[in-house]
C-alpha cells in the first residue's frame, strides 16, 4: 500500500494537486487556511498560509526534487521564496500571529 502512495504522490502536479492534498492534510490535523495557491496573485514566496490555536505555518511547495536549480535558479526558487518570507510576511505579521510559533515549510513530492 505505501508503494502505491508513494507512486501517486510522486505523479502530482505542484499546481492544484500537491498543495490540494498538503492543505487537506493540514486542516484535517485542525489548521485553518488563511490564503491557498493563486495564480497571478504576489504570495512574498508562500503557497499556502495556516494557523492554528498556538502555531503560523507558511508553506513552500515545489514539484519533484530540489535541486541547485530549483533551490536558487530562479525567482520561483525556494531559496528566494524562504527570502521574501522572511523579509515580507513576517515582518508584516500582527501581534497576535507573532505570539505563534512560526513554522516554514518546504514540501515536494520528490
Amino acid at each position: 500500500m505505501r508503494l502505491i502512495v508513494k507512486e501517486y504522490i510522486l505523479q502530482l502536479k505542484e499546481k492544484d494537486e500537491l498543495d490540494t492534498l498538503l492543505s487537506q492534510i493540514f486542516e484535517e490535523k485542525g489548521y485553518a487556511a488563511v490564503s491557498q495557491p493563486r495564480t497571478g496573485n504576489r504570495q512574498y514566496g508562500v503557497d499556502i498560509q495556516l494557523h492554528n490555536k498556538e502555531e503560523l505555518i507558511f508553506l513552500v511547495i515545489k514539484q519533484g526534487d530540489i535541486d541547485r536549480k530549483v533551490w536558487d535558479g530562479d525567482t520561483n526558487a525556494v531559496r528566494q521564496s524562504l527570502d521574501e518570507i522572511k523579509d515580507v510576511m513576517i515582518n508584516n505579521l500582527t501581534l497576535r500571529d507573532r505570539s505563534r510559533r512560526i513554522r516554514i515549510v518546504v514540501a515536494s513530492n520528490g
